[in-house]
């Protein structure tokens, strides 16, 4: 944002030691707000960067690791020190760097779009080392029917949350028809009771 997106990219291989050197300035200001935080007690914290698209990760990983990971790490460690809970958003397709999430200490990871990751992968994966937030497509809530935003309530808490670990959700924040969002609510509320049962057994007795 402050010297744009395609100044960035290209920087990040003709000037690689200035954009490390801004990115640093930039944590620097992070970690001022982050004291700040922990001074009044903070018991987590929400953050994001939006490192993937549809099919893959905006950047290389190998950009990531050498870039942003470092900065990253000065963040995350602060506020893992303080036993501070680091609920992380980062958009699209963002499986290749998941052991780098849980490297870092971040406990809750959101969205995992659903048409942008294979979430049975990616729940055996992080299952008891990562909790997932999200999942439910943002394109279902819009469009609905109320039953179908049910069924993929339903197909979701089964799939990501039969040994808990997550908190089931849309996979991006949009303006919601109100039913549509109370239908959402609903669902979650009315399925998301332990026992959890298959998605067919769950949406017969839901609907009985």
């Amino acid at each position: 944002m402050l010297v744009g997106m395609e100044s960035m990219m290209v920087s990040f291989y003709t000037v690689p030691d200035a954009v490390k050197e801004l990115l640093h300035r930039i944590m620097d200001f992070h970690l001022g707000i982050a004291r700040h935080y922990l001074n009044i007690g903070v018991e987590m914290v929400g953050m994001s960067d939006d490192l993937g698209t549809q099919r893959g990760l905006l950047l290389s990983p190998r950009t990531i690791a050498e870039f942003l990971v470092p900065e990253y790490r000065r963040l995350f460690d602060l506020y893992k020190e303080h036993r501070v809970l680091i609920n992380f958003h980062s958009c699209g397709h963002i499986s290749p760097l998941l052991e780098t999430f849980i490297d870092l200490g971040v406990d809750i990871l959101n969205p995992i779009q659903a048409t942008a990751n294979d979430l049975d992968a990616l729940r055996t994966q992080t299952q008891g080392r990562l909790a997932l937030q999200g999942g439910v497509s943002s394109a279902t809530v819009v469009a609905g029917p109320v039953e179908a935003i049910r069924a993929e309530v339903a197909e979701r808490l089964w799939q990501l949350g039969q040994d808990g670990g997550y908190f089931c959700g849309p996979d991006q924040g949009m303006p919601w028809p109100q039913a549509h969002v109370q239908a959402l609510h609903d669902a979650v509320d009315d399925l998301g009771r332990y026992p959890l049962g298959p998605p067919e057994n769950r949406h017969r007795s839901g609907s009985a």
